[in-house]
């Protein structure tokens, strides 16, 4: 870690009034953070038709001091805000009941001056109350401090733990263990987690040396990729470092901590230089695309290095090599072109390997990986493809769409295959 990235998380002079800065790049962190649970708790609720009250659990790993210079607030206070929203555009009209959403929040840092200086923020705040109640604050490392609280979340939650949402602003590249997530995972059935990674370490280090393989060796990655792998990719050129990240330590990370489904792309705010690559776990694949609906509606914030069409991170001759080189950002421009390049591979992939077809839910689930789309863009995709006569999309029990908007059991078919079953029932009478 450098010197530069410890000061801008130091407590230490908290009491004589002097917080670290907040930067760029960590505000912009912060506003995928709340847009995200905001996202997330909307999505779920408006799935649950009366229920009254919504249990989760937010865990902070590394929340430092909760307080930046000029009057900032920190992570502690952004998922504190993201609840309450969350809760009062539910309420919005339109609901006969009140739903409540029953949050416990748990914020963990190692450092003594940022738990002490996040106990005086919550002294001097709305929440002070809640303290010991609902929101805990545990000074230790994240790695001490995970069992106490999987072992609250399953007594919460008897049968799988309940929901649960880490976010991991590690102030480096190697505090988080995949093979820890893992774990987490067996005995919380819906934790998903939100890893920021300092990783540019790898543009300086990536080689055949004792340093780089070291360093190496902390992510917990030798079971699904090696140094040789990433040297042999650098090897062949032709693409930005960060494109190894994306497509080599991206579905490795994934695979160690046995998430289903994941998105690996970076924040890079507008104003300063300075990203982080943010790595998304989650258990299921509507969160997966919550969090590309955050993607896309902070547009410029974020970039992905690889190609626009399915198998996004595959390395593809024909491909626009902007991708690899320079990365691309989820601007109304990338729109057009991942709407288009998948148009092409969502007709190929339906006529090759769904010959008998699939309903939409199943298409989202197997696809979603390897996409820089999420779910509305991917039924967009179909539905047009299907008034181009590409494909065709029918009801659940095979009855014609009266409606463009694709549903969740709606299933997509090859046009040749409308013809078979077309020709069969005619055949029958």
């Amino acid at each position: 870690m450098k010197n530069d990235e410890s000061k801008a998380f130091d407590w230490k002079n908290w009491k004589s009034g002097t917080l670290p800065e907040l930067a760029p790049h960590s505000a912009a962190k912060l506003k995928v953070l709340q847009d995200y649970v905001e996202e997330y708790i909307t999505i779920l609720c408006a799935r649950t038709f009366g229920v009254e009250k919504f249990r989760i659990t937010l865990i902070d790993g590394f929340s430092g001091g909760g307080s930046y210079k000029g009057g900032k607030q920190g992570s502690p206070f952004t998922l504190l805000r993201a609840v309450e929203t969350a809760e009062a555009m539910l309420n919005l009209g339109g609901r006969t009941k009140r739903i409540e959403i029953d949050c416990e929040y748990h914020f963990i840092d190692e450092s003594k001056t940022a738990i002490e200086c996040l106990h005086h923020e919550f002294e001097q705040s709305v929440y002070k109350s809640r303290v010991g109640k609902s929101i805990f604050l545990h000074k230790g490392s994240f790695e001490s401090k995970y069992p106490d609280i999987v072992a609250r979340l399953k007594k919460r939650h008897p049968r799988d733990g309940g929901r649960a949402i880490f976010f991991l602003d590690q102030c480096g590249y190697a505090q988080v263990n995949p093979a820890v997530l893992r774990k987490i995972s067996h005995e919380v059935k819906h934790a998903e987690y939100i890893i920021n990674f300092a990783i540019e370490w790898l543009s300086d280090f990536i080689g055949d040396s004792k340093e780089f393989r070291s360093r190496f060796e902390t992510l917990g990655l030798q079971s699904q990729t090696t140094v040789e792998d990433l040297i042999r990719a650098k090897a062949q050129g032709g693409v930005h470092w960060k494109y190894l990240v994306e497509s080599q330590i991206g579905p490795a990370f994934r695979k160690v901590a046995g998430s289903p489904f994941f998105s690996p792309f970076y924040i890079e705010p507008v104003t300063g230089h300075r990203g982080y690559w943010l790595l998304h776990l989650a258990p299921h694949e509507r969160a997966r695309s919550a969090m590309l609906d955050v993607y896309w509606k902070n547009a410029n914030s974020h970039r992905h290095f690889g190609h626009a069409g399915l198998n996004m991170l595959a390395y593809k001759a024909d491909a626009d090599q902007t991708g690899y080189l320079e990365g691309m950002t989820f601007d109304e421009i990338t729109r057009k072109t991942v709407k288009t390049k998948l148009g092409q591979d969502f007709a190929r992939v339906i006529r090759d390997s769904h010959a008998d077809g699939i309903n939409f839910e199943h298409f989202a689930k197997s696809y979603s990986n390897q996409t820089m789309a999420n779910n509305a863009l991917m039924a967009e995709v179909l539905a047009e493809l299907a008034s181009e006569g590409e494909l065709i999309v029918t009801g659940p029990k095979g009855s014609a769409k009266r409606s463009s908007n694709i549903q969740n059991e709606d299933i997509i078919l090859p046009c040749n295959q409308l013809q078979f079953l077309l020709s069969s029932k005619s055949k029958k009478k």
